[in-house]
């Protein structure tokens, strides 16, 4: 690692570009620092790519709600953009990078975005994309251009379409992991985003699309309290049709399709999940190719309602009713 960061560092050098580096809680991260030029006046960026949050979902960990990164003991250099989330590669992301080959579920990193120099905690943008929970990712949106606004942006990934939303009946899996890997992202901002420069109190959750429903569903989630100050949605909500598959859609079957296209056991939800985990992640991202309930909106996988202690214990319309006083400064638009 001390070989390949003096390697980046000089090349960096070459170039015109510094580096700095910040400590979290993990470790320490190396972020390189460009010049962005405005109309006006020329503002010094740092950028820190693929910084992880959460360990790897792969093996028993896949279907899985998220579990804590263990941290590094070198410095970590953010500066390669990182893998992203499986999903069919012609789709959202080839729209921007048709040639991109780095699929992985090894990919549950952010990318943040701060001015070089902080006099004060500035407020925090985390953007969360859209994709219609099956497509997209973070390197589509570098936030150079907002963090000049005195802004810290934060731009995390999170698992799709059946890695992150699938669910089964009994709950052996539960669900919802795709959203709980957002929340981990905003665990990491809470305890980290000082050292950026961040203000931890003035997060903002923002996203497009699927990402304004996730943002959405942030502001009702009993899981979510605490990790936000405010919301920006655009083009979505909590209640849009697309938002959720809803409890009418039985979107908790939609699993065993997966397994049979994959010839797993499907009498036991228990061998179904070992055989799952045993398939490579790209026979299981062709399996995700399935038939909704028929007369309903479909989607494919999404989030769901999963209960008591979930993420979304109820539906969203009800938890608003429930939450009574819990006012949050919005900007909505379409």
């Amino acid at each position: 690692m001390l070989v390949k960061l003096s390697a980046v560092l000089a090349l960096w050098a070459v170039l015109g570009v510094s580096s700095e580096v910040i400590q979290t809680e993990y470790g320490s991260v190396v972020g390189q620092t460009i010049p962005v030029n405005l109309e006006t006046k020329t503002v010094p960026i740092t950028s820190f790519w693929g910084i992880p949050f959460a360990s790897p979902p792969v093996g028993n960990l896949r279907f899985a709600p998220p579990v804590k990164h263990s941290g590094w003991t070198q410095d970590f250099v953010a500066s390669e953009l990182p893998n992203m989330c499986m999903q069919n590669p012609i789709g959202l992301m080839f729209m921007t990078h048709p040639f991109w080959t780095k699929y992985n579920e090894d990919c549950l990193t952010l990318n943040i975005f701060k001015p070089e120099t902080v006099t004060a905690p500035l407020p925090v943008l985390v953007w969360f994309h859209g994709g219609g929970y099956t497509g997209g990712g973070n390197i589509q949106y570098p936030g150079h251009f907002l963090a000049t606004r005195d802004t810290i942006v934060v731009v995390p990934n999170y698992r799709l379409g059946v890695f992150g939303f699938a669910s089964t009946p009994d709950q052996t899996i539960r669900g919802n992991m795709g959203m709980l890997d957002q929340i981990m992202a905003l665990q990491f901002v809470k305890d980290n985003i000082a050292n950026f420069g961040g203000n931890p109190n003035r997060v903002t959750i923002f996203g497009q699309s699927a990402g304004a429903s996730s943002a959405a569903l942030h502001l009702v989630s009993p899981l979510s309290k605490g990790l936000y100050y405010q919301a920006i949605l655009e083009s979505g909500s909590e209640n849009n049709v697309w938002t959720l598959n809803y409890p009418n859609q039985s979107p908790e079957n939609y699993i065993y399709q997966v397994a049979v296209k994959l010839s797993c056991p499907i009498a036991s939800t228990a061998e179904m999940l070992t055989c799952m985990r045993a398939a490579t992640a790209r026979d299981v991202r062709i399996a995700d190719n399935i038939e909704c309930t028929p007369g309903t909106f479909c989607q494919g996988f999404a989030p769901i309602v999963d209960g008591p202690g979930g993420f979304m214990p109820e539906m969203p319309i009800k938890l608003i009713e429930e939450m009574g006083d819990n006012s949050v400064n919005i900007i909505s638009g379409l």
